[in-house]
Order: C-alpha cells, then sequence, then structure tokens
C-alpha cells in the first residue's frame, strides 16, 4: 500500500499530481455542466448549474462503491449517475461509519452549505467522525456565514483545506489528497468552498481550466475532443 505521505508530496515520484487525460475529462465536464462550447479569449460562459467546478473536480474518482449525500438540492446529472442520498451531515456520518465496516476502501462526500449547519452540533459530527476515523469528506459550498468552521474543524482533529470553487484544477488536487487519506483510513476531511475572484471572468471555471489546459499545451487536443463530442451528438440528434 502507497505510504500516505507521499500522497501529499507533489511530483515525489517523478509524476504529475492530475494526468493530462484526468484533465481533458475535467475539461468536458465542466463543459456539459455549463452547457457551453469551448471557451474563447475573454469568452464568459453562462453556468446552468451552480459551482459545476466542485462537482466535476470532486465526483471524478468515485467508485461505484462510494455515497454522495447532500442537506440541500443537487443536479448532479452532468457529472455521475448516482444520485445523493438526502441526509444531513450527522447521519452522512453514522452511514459513513458504517459503510467502513461493510465496504472497505469506501467513502461518502457530505454536501452542506455553510448556513445551514448548527455550530455544537456539527461541533459534534466532527468530533464523532475523527472518534471513528470516518470515511467522510464535508463540503461546504458558499453561503453566507460569519462562523469559522475551518478553524471549529481543527480543534476537532479534522483537516480543512478552503479551495477556490472555481479552480476545477485546485479542487481536483484537494480531492486526490483527502480521499486517498479517507480510503486509507485517515479519517475524515472538510473540504471548505470559496468564492474567490482576482479579475473579470475568474469565476468562470471553463474559461479557468482551458487557461491551464493551454498552459500545458493541451487545449486543442481538449477542443478537438470537444468538438467531436458536439458533432457526434448533433449526428445522433438528425
Amino acid at each position: 500500500m502507497q505510504n500516505p505521505a507521499d500522497a501529499v508530496v507533489a511530483g515525489k515520484h517523478g509524476e504529475p499530481l492530475i494526468s493530462d487525460e484526468r484533465l481533458l475529462q475535467l475539461h468536458a465536464a465542466l463543459l456539459r455542466a455549463t452547457n457551453s462550447k469551448p471557451a474563447k479569449a475573454k469568452a464568459e460562459a453562462a453556468p446552468a448549474i451552480k459551482f459545476p467546478a466542485v462537482y466535476a473536480s470532486l465526483l471524478a474518482d468515485l467508485t461505484p462503491h462510494d455515497r454522495i449525500t447532500a442537506d440541500i438540492p443537487l443536479h448532479l446529472a452532468p457529472f455521475t449517475a448516482t444520485a445523493p442520498l438526502e441526509l444531513n451531515p450527522e447521519i452522512a456520518t453514522g452511514f459513513a461509519i458504517g459503510l467502513a465496516q461493510n465496504q472497505p476502501g469506501s467513502l461518502v462526500i457530505a454536501f452542506t452549505r455553510a448556513g445551514r449547519l448548527d455550530a455544537d452540533t456539527f461541533r459534534q459530527t466532527l468530533r464523532t467522525a475523527a472518534r471513528h476515523n470516518a470515511p467522510i469528506l464535508y463540503v461546504l459550498l458558499p453561503a453566507p456565514s460569519n462562523f469559522d468552521w475551518s478553524a471549529r474543524a481543527i480543534r476537532e482533529d479534522v483537516p480543512c483545506i478552503p479551495v477556490d470553487t472555481h479552480d476545477a484544477v485546485a479542487l481536483y488536487r484537494v480531492a486526490q489528497e483527502t480521499t486517498f487519506r479517507a480510503r486509507n483510513h485517515g479519517g475524515p476531511s472538510l473540504i471548505d468552498c470559496k468564492q474567490v475572484q482576482l479579475s473579470r471572468g475568474d469565476s468562470n471555471p471553463v474559461t479557468r481550466m482551458e487557461a491551464h489546459l493551454r498552459r500545458k499545451g493541451l487545449i486543442a487536443p481538449a477542443l478537438q475532443h470537444a468538438s467531436t463530442k458536439s458533432t457526434s451528438a448533433t449526428s445522433r440528434l438528425a
């Protein structure tokens, strides 16, 4: 089994953290979610779903034995055929503890919004998850809140990773680390998705991803893949 410490060292073994194939898959998932064509220079696609980069990245490496839970409505059709179970974080935690016993190596991804959480209840939930090494990732989607959930999680011995809601690459790196940890008895993590916009168009996940692909020299394969998929879909409808 791989040493968990190795998972957090970028390029330690000479391999990229994210393969070219996975980058292209993330790009394709974003296009499906936003109902957009490949972004042009300075173009901004109007997202058809809120926070598509979060779902595209965090659900990319799920297995059939993993489970998704949420206490808010989620439309996940562009990303997975697995419908989320309507469970709040407390019940999802108990579900994850049972899953660890019955299907070792599986995990639960629990989506919620910070504004929906009761401080005392969620504090106890985090403490229970840490005590039982529950294989669960709590994902806080952006919402107005004055409570510092990151500090609370750390006090309850649950690692918390703030990450840009619109950056699919950063989100996927976080997913790699936290899912590896959960699958290998490392316990729960809290992924705190933040709204970050440094410049015009910065909140468009497709534009952000295509800028990354361009830097990697992968934009041509990505656009060709998108064009092929679009042509194929059109042919089936003709």
